[in-house]
């Protein structure tokens, strides 16, 4: 009813047990299986056959060895968001239900990671359902609000003020962050476990500035200059976040008339004030889209390029994904199971919790090579790698900036390439049972046209089940 689906409704189940491989991340898995060796069901949705339903078949699928959700001790991690008391409470609370995929380990219980939520001039009442919401979730947090009418620029400048004496609060009673994030509210970070792992090349004592921009539009072009001021997150170390604050970023603009400077994106705005008033390099670390790839094809989706995400970002906007329904299949095979492609021997694949596509010309595997990485600057900071201020291609990165591989050199980008059609069926539904098996429904609408072939004038859904299997995910 949820869907709308036609009354004639063709079905088809799968039972998968995950399987614990390695610790790499495959670009594409091969699956020596025909997906379609399940014979398809057509269900009348007024009078279903219970005994049509019933999932008979069975596969095992291989996953990355990987935390469970909540495994990992975040504790490192202190995170600030800006956003306002009806954002929160949109979609039934959607966006605390996501946070919560991120800061606890699913069960209502903190995962170690803290966080600072400054709502937009919000009443005493709302902060309080707010906070109340969220400790119910299990998130560890601290809800405030502004008083007055400001900019959002002007807001997560407030919340790094926060930040730093939220951070010495928490020290003082044993908890002590090393990492800072200022991050949108439409941010959402599959496994903090990567996101710790991608970091660890920092000297977290130093002062670090880190944008994590995810996609190839979270990149500006400025005449010859490709240039990015974070995509709506930036990671700061202690002595980062206690330096930013003393900067000159939003003072009257005495050039002016007295009044403020020109609004902008808050993390352009403050990337311009750290060239600008201090020493610090930016450092960028990159999710999807890397100006390094020699093969960037704009056509197809970032969500299906095989690659680890380290963060997603409007993805519902962009990709019209229900975050938290995609990502609930970590429950089953860990967080480095999420996205994972598959290939099966019938040219079908699997996007794990976003999508399942049919290929009826065929599909091949091309292997994809980053450029070498850049020759190393002459005086280079403590715990980073590379400066990137050379070329890539027609495109220069800014002075001072350093675009950071940490171990990201040599991962797999293998790419998918395919002639005529793609039949596509995407993650509509998720839910977890009772006995913790994860449900999900991949949904292909039907095609109302006249010549429209009599199988394709009903909607189509693929039911895939996961199970606990044969998987001991390492701590």
């Amino acid at each position: 009813r949820e869907l709308s689906l036609t009354k004639e409704t063709s079905w088809v189940a799968w039972r998968i047990q995950a399987s614990e491989q390695s610790a790499d991340w495959p670009s594409v898995t091969d699956v020596h299986l025909d997906f379609k060796s399940v014979s398809t069901k057509t269900i009348n949705l007024e009078q279903p056959d219970r005994r049509d339903l019933y999932a008979k078949k069975k596969m095992e699928l291989p996953v990355p060895s990987s935390p469970m959700l909540g495994q990992t001790d975040s504790s490192d991690f202190l995170f600030g968001v800006s956003t306002t008391y009806n954002r929160i409470v949109h979609r039934d609370y959607a966006m605390v239900k996501a946070w919560a995929r991120w800061f606890t380990n699913s069960r209502h219980r903190s995962n170690g990671a803290s966080l600072v939520v400054v709502l937009d001039q919000a009443g005493s009442a709302q902060v309080e359902e707010v906070d109340n919401m969220l400790q119910a979730s299990g998130i560890d947090c601290w809800v405030t609000t502004t008083e007055e009418p400001m900019s959002l620029a002007r807001r997560y400048f407030e919340l790094s003020r926060i930040l730093k004496t939220f951070a010495a609060n928490l020290a003082a009673n044993g908890q002590d962050k090393r990492w800072f994030g200022l991050v949108e509210d439409d941010v959402f970070f599959p496994s903090l476990a990567n996101l710790r792992e991608r970091l660890y090349n920092y000297n977290t004592d130093g002062m670090h500035y880190i944008a994590l921009p995810s996609e190839r539009d979270d990149w500006e072009k400025d005449e010859d200059t490709l240039r990015t001021y974070g995509g709506g997150a930036i990671m700061l170390t202690r002595s980062a976040v206690a330096r930013v604050p003393e900067l000159p970023c939003f003072v009257m603009d005495g050039s002016n008339s007295g009044g403020p400077v020109r609004p902008k994106r808050w993390d352009g705005l403050l990337h311009g004030c750290i060239l600008e008033h201090s020493e610090m390099d930016m450092h960028v670390l990159t999710g999807f889209y890397d100006p390094k790839d020699d093969k960037y094809d704009p056509s197809t989706s970032s969500y299906e390029n095989g690659l680890q995400p380290l963060l997603l970002r409007r993805y519902e906007e962009r990709h019209a994904i229900d975050i938290n329904k995609a990502h609930l299949v970590t429950n089953v095979c860990g967080e480095y199971c999420f996205m994972q492609r598959y290939l099966f021997r019938d040219d079908w694949v699997l996007v794990n919790g976003i999508s399942l596509s049919h290929y009826p010309g065929g599909v091949t595997v091309e292997a994809q090579q980053q450029q070498p990485p850049p020759p190393e600057a002459t005086s280079k900071p403590e715990g980073v790698q590379t400066r990137a201020d050379e070329e890539y291609g027609k495109l220069q990165l800014p002075d001072r900036v350093i675009l950071d591989g940490n171990g990201q050199e040599d991962v797999d980008r293998t790419a998918l390439k395919w002639t005529g059609s793609k039949d596509t069926w995407r993650l509509m539904d998720s839910a977890l049972s009772k006995d913790g098996e994860v449900w999900q429904a991949y949904v292909k609408k039907a095609i109302v046209k006249p010549d429209t072939p009599e199988a394709e004038r009903m909607d189509s859904v693929i039911v895939l089940i996961w199970e606990h299997g044969k998987i001991t995910m390492k701590s």
